[in-house]
């Protein structure tokens, strides 16, 4: 019988954690999706292991992007499994974050049920974990994937670690065993897993069932390796990173602000688990913590609180005391705004920190079912807890789509936080990869006026000044980008650029061979620099650069311009099977087809440069150069054109 109401308790959750976020699934790349999936190198090869280990998440970026507080090897390795399963299937990704989170409320389950012994409180803890909707970040958006990662980890060594006995059995040394690999794992997936020791050496003392019987040899014993691992894994961190936390985003910050921020947090990190109403993907945090002197008020409010049911838990129901304790602990690490990013306060922080709260309403609601003596009142409580699971599973839902894509993240992100800058200049990008360059515009200069030394905006603006032909104000741009980050190779790459259009070749040169030192590893800087040779007739050192774009990856515009550096030399034969390269690369892409209908018109071979311009016109029928070449070919006088491609 008790197996039966496990396995029906199991069910009942499982539904709760998967079915409001069914929806989800239809959710495409988002955000920083794009940079960690879609654009990341080292998810595509195992070869990269090294990299994943001893480097940070945005290493495989250049210049000031590529330095960061992020290490997360395990997130990197389930993204390449992914990956290497799937390929690049947004749906494979976010059903790995579904089941997933999944997994981790079934470890909520079973954590509760080791330590209070009964499966009342596990089910109602899991199920408030499950539906609670300041999850939905968590579960919506794939790069989120190291707060489920950090939380299955860190439960799974604590379950471990209640399972330890005092015994010499060869059960208990494997699962000592099983306890320090899984607290290894927890290390790799977030910081958070650094509080897990002292979590496990106040239950050791406080809270164990045997605590009066165990010496504290053997209590040391028991969560001593999670503090050797502990110390491991911060000199691994400082090798790979150079510093815990070589990014310091807010330098006005010193101890006094740190504190009063912490305090403010505190207070919204409470209302916001407490209140789940209006929430947000980007949340503002002032420049200045002391206009948070509101949430300051509410934090050392939150605070007595919590600390009075502290000790009536302690008192009344001690076991339940501690999830006060886990609340806290966990939540500690990302109270310190002078490490975090920009947006400091963030819902999925909560993911982990939940589980206390869930705990102590889960006991709560099972004793008021307990008080509750009569049918009137029984009903009553399961219709105001399936109102409550009505509630949060629509407010999951509705909100699951806002990851759908980029469009929809971005708007509906600004309308609940519109001074949000970072959000106006990426859908700035947006607007301008669709073409729309006015509403590019207004976004980017949207994004200035709330943060003016903002350098992607002013590098995005540079482009708009550029498309405009405006060259001088491109130019000012540019600069300005780079005085508010001079490791900006993006910056120096367009500047160059800009430079190449107005026919200062020599400034060009200049800020292109800069731009490749800071970013070698940029196929792009590689590309721009044989442009330039080969507008000053250098084709074999533009042969070389473009080389040197290919050995970092293959890509259409270096085989294109290698194909024009060969006509330059009348490589023919070379030119054409580097237009061919090109057209493997991407068949869709127009350039690789119309260059090889435009080298065969130059040799007079008719057919072939009439099936590739037609080809060119299938895929882009208002081609202007490929109607007209296949006009000229197509008339009665046709002779052979000895214009070169280009």
């Amino acid at each position: 019988m008790r197996r039966r109401w496990r396995i029906a308790s199991l069910a009942f959750l499982a539904v709760l954690a998967v079915a409001p976020y069914l929806n989800s699934l239809r959710n495409g790349f988002v955000f920083d999706d794009w940079d960690q999936v879609v654009r990341n190198p080292y998810i595509r090869n195992f070869h990269y292991l090294r990299q994943i280990f001893l480097s940070g998440v945005w290493s495989y970026r250049t210049g000031f992007a590529a330095v960061s507080n992020y290490y997360r090897p395990v997130m990197m390795l389930g993204y390449a499994l992914c990956y290497r399963v799937f390929g690049l299937s947004a749906l494979a990704f976010h059903l790995f974050s579904l089941l997933l989170n999944l997994a981790v409320v079934f470890l909520v389950y079973h954590v509760t049920l080791r330590m209070f012994r009964k499966n009342t409180v596990a089910v109602v803890t899991a199920a408030v974990f499950a539906i609670h909707p300041i999850h939905s970040e968590v579960v919506d958006w794939i790069a989120a994937v190291t707060e489920l990662e950090v939380a299955f980890f860190f439960l799974l060594t604590f379950r471990l670690y209640l399972s330890l006995s005092h015994g010499n059995s060869n059960r208990r040394w494997l699962t000592w065993a099983g306890m320090g690999m899984a607290f290894i794992l927890a290390l790799l997936s977030k910081e958070q897993a650094v509080m897990l020791p002292l979590l496990a050496t106040i239950y050791e003392h406080f809270y164990r069932d045997d605590r009066a019987a165990t010496t504290r040899l053997q209590k040391g014993l028991r969560y001593g390796l999670l503090w050797v691992l502990t110390a491991g894994y911060v000199t691994l961190r400082l090798v790979a990173l150079k510093s815990f936390a070589p990014v310091r985003v807010r330098r006005n910050f010193g101890p006094v602000e740190i504190m009063l921020g912490a305090l403010a947090l505190t207070g919204q990190y409470l209302w916001k688990i407490l209140w789940p109403a209006r929430l947000s993907a980007f949340y503002v945090f002032p420049q200045s913590v002391y206009s948070l002197a509101s949430w300051m008020l509410v934090g050392a409010i939150g605070l007595i609180i919590s600390g009075a049911l502290f000790v009536v838990l302690w008192k009344a129901a001690r076991p339940f005391s501690f999830g006060v304790i886990w609340f806290f602990v966990t939540l500690a690490p990302v109270l310190n705004a002078h490490w975090m990013p920009e947006n400091v306060f963030s819902e999925r922080y909560l993911y982990l920190p939940s589980v206390g709260f869930c705990w102590i309403v889960g006991a709560g609601a099972v004793k008021l079912w307990e008080l509750a003596r009569s049918r009137w009142a029984r009903w009553s409580l399961a219709a105001v807890a399936g109102l409550m699971i009505v509630a949060a599973t629509a407010r999951i839902v509705t909100r699951n789509p806002i990851w759908r894509n980029d469009l929809t993240f971005y708007r509906l992100t600004l309308q609940s936080s519109p001074d949000a800058y970072t959000f106006h200049n990426n859908l700035g990008t947006v607007y301008w990869q669709q073409g729309n360059v006015a509403g590019a515009e207004r976004q980017w200069k949207e994004t200035l006026k709330l943060a003016p030394t903002y350098a992607y905006a002013l590098h995005n603006m540079g482009l708009v000044m550029r498309r405009k032909k405006h060259y001088a104000r491109a130019v000012q741009y540019f600069q300005r980008a780079l005085r508010s980050q001079p490791d900006y190779p993006d910056a120096r790459l367009q500047l160059g650029r800009t430079y190449m259009e107005m026919g200062l070749l020599p400034k060009a040169q200049q800020e292109l061979e800069a731009a490749t030192r800071m970013a070698p590893k940029d196929p792009h800087v590689w590309n721009a620099l044989g442009e330039l040779f080969l507008k000053q007739g250098h084709a074999a050192q533009a042969r070389k650069m473009f080389y040197r774009s290919l050995a970092l990856h293959p890509n259409v515009q270096a085989y294109c311009e290698l194909g024009i550096a060969n006509v330059e030399e009348h490589d023919y034969p070379g030119a054409q099977k580097a237009f061919r390269q090109a057209e493997s690369v991407n068949p869709q892409s127009v350039r690789p087809r119309l260059m090889l209908g435009l080298l065969y018109l130059h040799r007079g071979q008719r057919s072939q440069a009439e099936q590739e311009l037609r080809a060119v016109l299938k895929l882009d029928p208002a081609n202007a150069q490929a109607s007209a070449a296949l006009s000229r070919l197509l008339s009665s006088n046709a002779k052979p054109d000895h214009a070169a491609p280009r």
